[in-house]
């Protein structure tokens, strides 16, 4: 019996032995099966977190991409509004100076009635008449005297509310009384076409010579005396008629007036 207990006992053991160790690699085996199971999950979670910080990412720089875009086009915008406002300011600068100018260099500032700018012109080809932005509210009448800073422009023509027409030197219609500033001897200029007059009344026994400056005689209305008007360029004697044949280039360009002033023969 005794013998027979012992084998029992020693089974029992290796049973209990077997058991354990079955027990063990069991454990073992759950714990790197979890830990394998644990790995793919997170190599999962962190692949798909991944995708969704960089499709977040993604729709954060576009956002940013089309915000900084429209800041462009607004930047764009605002500096071309500033070089154009920085071009009309220059423009309005240099067009006050040109009036100081007139102010300064004018010797009848006391026949002055305003300043004007050059809004318009004819469309006729040639210029022969401009449109100013000074009318019957500046109290310009028909008649008064146009100069710019380099000598006689024309006449009003016609005046309106807020605007009137200037009628040029050049323009055949217009006839100023001039004289020449060397010996005084009075004439009435007329216009003969593009930047070119004629003086006329001018006998053939004067004395004229090429390139005397001609100045307002100050025997009409329209301007005061010394005004300078245009210099002779051609003087011929015709044995048919009692008066020269004298052509006149008038000190302003008529192409190319901006601003003039108003001016009448009487003191106001």
């Amino acid at each position: 019996m005794k013998i027979k207990f012992k084998r029992l006992s020693k089974r029992f053991y290796i049973i209990i032995i077997i058991v354990c160790v079955l027990l063990i690699i069991f454990f073992i085996k759950g714990k790197i099966k979890y830990n394998f199971l644990s790995s793919i999950f997170s190599s999962l979670q962190k692949s798909i977190s991944e995708k969704i910080f960089y499709i977040k990412d993604s729709l954060t720089a576009s956002n940013y991409i089309k915000d900084t875009g429209k800041l462009v086009n607004d930047l764009k915008k605002r500096y071309i509004f500033l070089v154009n406002e920085n071009q009309i300011l220059k423009a309005e600068n240099e067009k006050l100076k040109r009036l100081l100018k007139l102010t300064d260099d004018n010797k009848s500032k006391k026949f002055i009635k305003c300043y004007a700018n050059v809004i318009g012109a004819n469309e006729d080809g040639f210029i022969f008449s401009y449109l100013i932005d000074r009318g019957e509210k500046d109290n310009i009448k028909v008649g008064d005297g146009v100069v710019s800073k380099d000598g006689v422009v024309g006449v009003i023509q016609k005046v309106f509310p807020d605007t009137s027409v200037v009628l040029l030197l050049t323009d055949v219609k217009c006839r100023i009384s001039v004289r020449i500033e060397r010996n005084r001897k009075t004439g009435v200029l007329t216009g003969a076409g593009y930047n070119l007059c004629e003086l006329e009344y001018i006998p053939k026994e004067e004395d004229v010579i090429i390139g005397d400056l001609l100045i307002t005689s100050g025997l009409s209305s329209s301007f005061p005396a010394g005004l300078s008007v245009g210099r002779i360029i051609s003087a011929e004697k015709k044995t048919d008629k009692l008066t020269m044949d004298i052509k006149v280039r008038p000190l302003v360009n008529v192409a190319d007036i901006q601003e003039v002033y108003i001016v009448s023969g009487y003191i106001k």
